[in-house]
Protein backbone atom coordinates (compact mmCIF):
# COMPACT_ATOMS: atom_id res chain seq x y z
CA UNK A 1 0.00 0.00 0.00
CA UNK A 2 1.27 3.24 -1.10
CA UNK A 3 1.09 6.37 1.69
CA UNK A 4 0.16 9.43 0.24
CA UNK A 5 2.37 12.05 -0.53
CA UNK A 6 0.60 14.92 1.66
CA UNK A 7 0.54 12.45 4.71
CA UNK A 8 4.31 11.94 4.18
CA UNK A 9 4.67 15.66 4.53
CA UNK A 10 2.56 15.79 7.73
CA UNK A 11 4.58 13.27 9.18
CA UNK A 12 7.98 14.91 8.51
CA UNK A 13 6.79 18.42 9.14
CA UNK A 14 5.44 16.77 12.67
CA UNK A 15 8.61 15.28 13.24
CA UNK A 16 10.64 18.49 12.40
CA UNK A 17 8.33 20.27 15.36
CA UNK A 18 9.29 16.90 17.92
CA UNK A 19 12.87 17.88 17.06
CA UNK A 20 12.19 21.10 18.17
CA UNK A 21 10.07 20.06 21.25
CA UNK A 22 13.15 18.13 22.63
CA UNK A 23 15.68 20.56 21.69
CA UNK A 24 13.65 23.20 23.84
CA UNK A 25 13.34 20.73 26.65
CA UNK A 26 16.90 19.43 27.07
CA UNK A 27 17.57 23.48 26.59
CA UNK A 28 15.01 23.98 29.82
CA UNK A 29 16.50 20.31 31.83
CA UNK A 30 19.85 22.52 31.25
CA UNK A 31 18.35 25.61 33.46
CA UNK A 32 17.21 23.07 35.72
CA UNK A 33 13.62 24.14 34.72
CA UNK A 34 12.18 20.39 35.51
CA UNK A 35 8.44 20.93 35.01
CA UNK A 36 9.08 23.13 31.51
CA UNK A 37 11.32 20.64 30.13
CA UNK A 38 8.91 17.38 31.34
CA UNK A 39 5.84 19.48 29.38
CA UNK A 40 7.98 20.31 26.22
CA UNK A 41 8.81 15.93 26.46
CA UNK A 42 5.59 15.58 27.05
CA UNK A 43 4.56 17.31 24.07
CA UNK A 44 7.54 16.19 21.57
CA UNK A 45 6.63 12.65 22.28
CA UNK A 46 2.72 13.59 21.12
CA UNK A 47 3.50 15.23 18.34
CA UNK A 48 5.61 12.08 17.09
CA UNK A 49 2.53 9.61 18.04
CA UNK A 50 0.80 12.27 15.64
CA UNK A 51 3.16 11.58 12.58
CA UNK A 52 2.83 8.24 12.79
CA UNK A 53 -0.98 8.58 12.88
CA UNK A 54 -0.71 10.91 10.05
CA UNK A 55 0.86 8.08 7.84
CA UNK A 56 -2.03 5.83 8.62
CA UNK A 57 -4.87 7.81 7.96
CA UNK A 58 -6.21 8.08 11.51
CA UNK A 59 -5.10 11.89 12.07
CA UNK A 60 -6.40 13.43 14.73
CA UNK A 61 -6.07 14.19 18.81
CA UNK A 62 -9.11 12.24 19.40
CA UNK A 63 -7.91 9.29 17.67
CA UNK A 64 -4.79 9.28 19.78
CA UNK A 65 -6.75 9.44 22.78
CA UNK A 66 -8.61 6.89 21.72
CA UNK A 67 -5.34 4.53 21.36
CA UNK A 68 -3.49 5.73 24.29
CA UNK A 69 -6.98 4.59 26.69
CA UNK A 70 -7.30 1.25 24.98
CA UNK A 71 -3.62 0.76 25.41
CA UNK A 72 -3.76 1.62 29.23
CA UNK A 73 -6.58 0.02 30.04
CA UNK A 74 -5.24 -3.57 27.94
CA UNK A 75 -1.98 -2.97 30.32
CA UNK A 76 -4.26 -3.01 33.25
CA UNK A 77 -6.06 -5.98 32.63
CA UNK A 78 -3.16 -8.20 31.76
CA UNK A 79 -1.49 -7.15 34.76
CA UNK A 80 -4.50 -7.83 36.99
CA UNK A 81 -4.74 -11.62 35.25
CA UNK A 82 -2.99 -13.16 38.33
Amino acid sequence: MKIPQHRIDLALYRMEKTRERLAAADELLKKSLFGDSIGRSYYAVFTAARAILALTGLDSKVSLWFFITQEVKGRASRENRF
